[in-house]
């Protein structure tokens, strides 16, 4: 029975590219990080030209009794958020790429839903090692992700009513996209990038 331990760098380097898993995956985190980026600039943009201090939007006095003072609320939230997605993430990763993982994905057929809703036998070690590393990788960006567009939420929530020019500190909540931004470069999908984690992940197993 073949193993993971039988793929060769050739052999992935073909089968990632020609399935299109490669170029998909750079256009996926590409887009992931410029979704937040493009949201985050919008945010600081209107914030800096003023247009949110106007007519509707215009910031609510810190006295108002109608105002809700939740920025402190949503910062904690948003603190503790961004924690559990990132241990999830990496948490996940690992489970959905580990050993017990493999093991199944060997000794079972492989069917992944296909367009219209066909199905699609994946065969060969080496394409069921790049399904379930197309997985894994989009379900970790994917977690890293919802807290840097929370906290970017959370700066356009004060930025409406003013409680980012009273209290800067909270243009902090938009760390977890600096670390989404940092992260997709460090992981930015390549063909030695994936390889080397394939080959510490999945063919060193025995």
């Amino acid at each position: 029975m073949s193993s993971f331990a039988d793929i060769s760098e050739s052999e992935f380097h073909a089968a990632i590219e020609s399935d299109g898993t490669l170029r998909a995956l750079q256009i996926l985190q590409t887009a992931f990080t410029m979704g937040f980026l493009l949201f985050a600039v919008v945010v600081v943009g209107l914030h800096a030209s003023g247009s949110l201090k106007q007519g509707d939007m215009a910031p609510v006095a810190p006295d108002d009794p109608d105002r809700l003072d939740i920025l402190p609320i949503l910062t904690l939230v948003h603190a503790a958020v961004a924690i559990s997605c990132w241990t999830l993430a990496f948490a996940s990763f690992g489970a959905m790429i580990g050993p017990a993982r493999l093991a199944r994905a060997i000794a079972e057929p492989m069917i992944l839903p296909g367009p219209s809703g066909a199905r699609t036998i994946v065969e060969g070690p080496a394409h069921k090692c790049i399904a379930l590393l197309r997985g894994a990788i989009l379900v970790r960006l994917a977690l890293i992700e919802g807290p840097a567009l929370f906290g970017a939420v959370i700066c356009l929530l004060g930025a409406i009513d003013g409680s980012i020019d009273e209290q800067p500190l909270y243009w902090l909540n938009l760390l977890s996209g600096a670390v989404l931004v940092l992260f997709a470069i460090a992981t930015f999908p390549t063909r030695d990038r994936l390889w080397d984690l394939v080959r510490r992940r999945f063919v060193e197993i025995r």
